[in-house]
């Protein structure tokens, strides 16, 4: 329900990296109460518009409460984030809820196919965007394992351009199970469809930790 400060603090990182504008749009359309996105701005030297979407009305309120408290501007939509596109958005960051995403009003190629596995048909959606954005994902370990994955390969190879898929250090879930990773994707295809893979050790091994960070953020 909640992403974790160290899971934010990796991603801020990697936005550093991406992003070399001062001032930037960051959508995240699984907003919750929204602990990665505040985390994500408290920690960076720039200025963050922030957009969120949320279809949860307890966790919408918690999320402009949360944004008052912190004194940060955002704009929180209430409503289902695959009805609705933003214009002008440079980076897209979210913790991906995994379910079966059923509306019979929602046509998309994935959908279209039979595809209901929400994270695949999040991306589809937002690879649309308009403005040159780059996306960082936190999605299950099993997530290219899931029905219609080839079609969402399809897609990412045809719109996309995968920058990196980083598993997180085992240590930091109840199992190995529940494990997660962050896809890095842009939405400019490329020739290049070598996908830099890293696993990323546990924060005890402080070395070999941001040895590894170097690694990530020198690929990128």
């Amino acid at each position: 329900m909640i992403t974790p400060d160290n899971v934010g603090f990796i991603i801020t990182k990697l936005v550093e990296r991406l992003i070399n504008k001062k001032k930037f749009s960051m959508l995240d359309f699984n907003f919750g109460i929204g602990n990665l996105a505040f985390t994500i701005v408290n920690n960076l030297d720039k200025e963050v518009n922030l957009i969120g979407i949320d279809n949860h009305s307890l966790m919408s309120e918690i999320a402009i409460h949360k944004a008052n408290l912190m004194q940060e501007d955002i704009t929180l939509f209430h409503q289902d984030a695959l009805e609705y596109l933003p214009k002008d958005i440079d980076l897209v960051v979210s913790d991906l809820a995994t379910y079966d995403y059923i509306n019979d009003n929602y046509k998309s190629e994935l959908y279209d196919k039979g595809v209901r596995y929400f994270p695949y048909l999040a991306i589809e959606h937002y690879l649309n965007l308009q403005s040159d954005a780059k996306y960082i994902y936190i999605i299950d370990n099993n997530f290219f394992s899931q029905k219609g994955s080839e079609d969402l390969r399809k897609i990412l190879n045809e719109k996309a351009t995968m920058k990196a898929f980083i598993t997180l250090p085992t240590d930091m879930f109840q199992s190995a199970e529940l494990g997660k990773a962050l896809l890095v994707l842009e939405n400019k295809p490329s020739e290049n469809k070598n996908v830099e893979i890293f696993m990323l050790p546990s924060t005890k091994n402080k070395e070999a930790f941001l040895n590894t960070m170097a690694e990530i953020l020198q690929s990128l």
